[in-house]
């Protein structure tokens, strides 16, 4: 009997949690609907965003009809439906978690011609761009979305162009409160050809890992790596420097950027841009680039806010519409927050700057401060030259520039002591501080 009675309970407990697991789980999917419409994040976009759910929710199953409507600047409100099928946990066969409180696929229905449209796209996919999410015991959201490729060929008739989209997949992970997020990204690539120019984008991927600090603000790290970048040009084009190159090529491209605040809120970020090799015209350039450039000691509520009046006033103008005078931004309101900043005594660092070429190896670093203690030395644009603090260091090869409107400049600067020629690699220490610009230690007259 004993047996019968546990068993029964369990069935019990089997049977209803999906019901209780499909309850939290429209408590939390209406709460991110609210969220997405009212957060702040939304006024770095130039558009509104209203958001009706049409929640009905089953035992096992639930679904979920999101209406959104988008206002853009002067024109009339488009409206586009989004249906969710949600299922109840906690035990998921779907999505991207076996465990929870829902799994959710969503689907945009279209229209016939819309169907049309993305039949001459992806052919025989009829349902090229996917999302499904997943909705954790804590409230925690996954959500991951890919796009399939493509290939169009003869575009308006021409037979030498086309293009071809690879696959692109991305996953973002937000916690219950919304104040952090983990995403990351992969792309295939895409290659563009016609008369006039081929492009090759090599995989991309990303890694994104944030934390909200103020409204608006993100902090954390982010990282994006291309393994190649190609552009052939049919056509000749010149510069002051001298004739483009035809093709170029950029292999094994980095982009990593830090930030981070501290107990005072004072931010301090970071951003490193870095290539294994540069070809034009086949032939090697450099190798082995680097560019660092951080910035210290930032009050994060001046930047917010600067952020904020920025991102109303990109709005404002795009909702302005075509037929009225683009505004200008508000400095006159910035200026409180630029005081704030130049008081703090901001710290601008280009740690590294390299590249390897054939001629030699080009390094460069610089560090400059600038400290406004006073309004007086804010309006005073001598006294605000007084308060920049600047070093830096430039080394080059002679060889680099021989061919150059500058190498005829050379000679004339070193014997003045500007640049110092060591084994044919030319330098120079530049020091700007309390208004006086040196190299070298002599005085730029």
């Amino acid at each position: 009997m004993k047996k019968v009675v546990g068993l029964g309970i369990v069935a019990i407990a089997v049977a209803g949690a999906p019901y209780l697991t499909g309850t939290l789980a429209e408590k939390h999917f209406k709460a991110e609907m609210e969220h997405l419409q009212s957060s702040s994040t939304l006024q770095s976009v130039p558009f509104d965003l209203k958001i009706d759910v049409d929640y009905q929710r089953g035992w096992f199953t639930s679904t979920a009809v999101n209406t959104v409507t988008v206002k853009l600047a002067d024109q009339e409100p488009f409206t586009f439906q989004v249906n969710n099928h949600i299922s109840h946990g906690p035990i998921l066969l779907k999505g991207p978690n076996t465990f929870g409180l829902a799994a959710i696929d969503s689907k945009v229905p279209f229209s016939e011609e819309q169907q049309a449209g993305i039949a001459k796209i992806w052919k025989d996919n009829k349902n090229p761009i996917q999302v499904q999410s997943h909705i954790g015991f804590t409230g925690n959201s996954t959500i991951e979305a890919s796009v399939a490729g493509f290939t169009l060929d003869k575009i308006e008739g021409k037979p030498s162009d086309s293009v071809a989209f690879q696959p692109a997949q991305i996953t973002l992970s937000l916690s219950n409160n919304m104040t952090q997020l983990v995403a990351d990204f992969n792309w295939d690539g895409l290659q563009i050809s016609s008369s006039d120019m081929n492009m090759f984008i090599g995989k991309v991927t990303g890694h994104s890992k944030k934390q909200l600090l103020l409204e608006d603000l993100w902090l954390g790290d982010d990282e994006i790596q291309l393994s190649a970048f190609t552009i052939n040009s049919n056509k000749s084009a010149s510069s002051p420097l001298g004739k483009a190159p035809s093709n170029i090529t950029f292999e094994g491209l980095t982009v990593t950027a830090h930030s981070e605040a501290d107990s005072n809120k004072m931010i301090k970020a970071d951003t490193t841009l870095a290539a294994q090799k540069v070809v034009a015209e086949n032939k090697p350039v450099a190798n082995d680039i680097k560019l660092t450039i951080a910035l210290e000691n930032l009050p994060a509520e001046a930047v917010q806010s600067i952020t904020k009046k920025l991102t109303d006033f990109q709005k404002q103008a795009m909702q302005s519409g075509t037929d009225q005078p683009t505004p200008m931004p508000d400095f006159a309101a910035m200026q409180d927050d630029l005081n704030k900043i130049l008081a703090a005594g901001p710290v601008i660092k280009i740690p590294t700057l390299q590249a390897n070429t054939e001629q030699g190896k080009i390094e460069a670093d610089l560090e400059a401060t600038i400290k406004a203690e006073n309004a007086a030395m804010l309006q005073n644009p001598l006294l605000l030259m007084g308060a920049v603090q600047a070093s830096a260091n430039v080394s080059v090869p002679a060889k680099l520039i021989e061919n150059t409107p500058l190498a005829a400049q050379v000679p004339i600067f070193v014997s003045q002591g500007y640049i110092i020629n060591e084994n044919d690699q030319l330098k120079s220490a530049i020091k700007f501080q309390q208004g006086q610009l040196t190299i070298n230690g002599k005085p730029m007259q």
